[in-house]
């Protein structure tokens, strides 16, 4: 009997069911947005939940209370972080295609692939920064990629090294 070691496809897949269990347990409770400024929802990434899971839950964000599914489809697989952007839609990170998706802000209707390429291997916290563009971290390429906040075309590694391994949130100070 001759032992078989892993290989390295191997790891990153047990790396990434690793990522999507703590994901799960911290993104289902924690990763949050405020829906319409106006509406009282809190939006809940679920990536196991109702219906296939892969979607955006929608509650009530005074009592909890279920509303419905407000995001799916498009491609949806494990969403993680999510952030709306400055024109109103909502921006969600597809850790199984490695992708961010627009969704329509008000009625949660796919619209496109938004963001993709570039080096993006599970996207994990996504931002608008001061300047209008998208930021992802990159988990397992270890950086912050930047795409231009218009059109979702790469522009560059925004960030690397420096101790950065696995980053998963991102947030720009008040000073921008």
């Amino acid at each position: 009997c001759v032992p078989r070691f892993p290989t390295t496809e191997h790891w990153k897949g047990i790396r990434k069911m690793i990522l999507h269990t703590i994901r799960l347990t911290l993104c289902a409770a924690i990763t949050i947005a405020i829906a319409g400024r106006a509406h009282s929802q809190l939006l809940v990434t679920d990536a196991l939940g109702i219906g296939s899971g892969n979607n955006v839950l929608r509650s009530d964000s005074k009592s909890g209370a279920f509303i419905d599914i407000f995001a799916e489809g498009g491609g949806l697989q494990n969403p993680n972080f999510m952030t709306f952007g400055p024109d109103g839609n909502l921006y969600v990170g597809s850790v199984g295609t490695d992708n961010v998706l627009r969704y329509d802000g008000a009625t949660g209707a796919f619209i496109d692939v938004f963001a993709s390429g570039g080096g993006l291997n599970t996207p994990g916290g996504l931002q608008f920064g001061p300047d209008g563009n998208l930021y992802v971290a990159s988990n397992v390429t270890q950086n912050v990629l930047r795409y231009d906040g218009a059109t979702g075309a790469f522009m560059d590694v925004f960030a690397s090294g420096g101790g950065i391994s696995g980053p998963v949130g991102l947030l720009f100070g008040p000073d921008g």
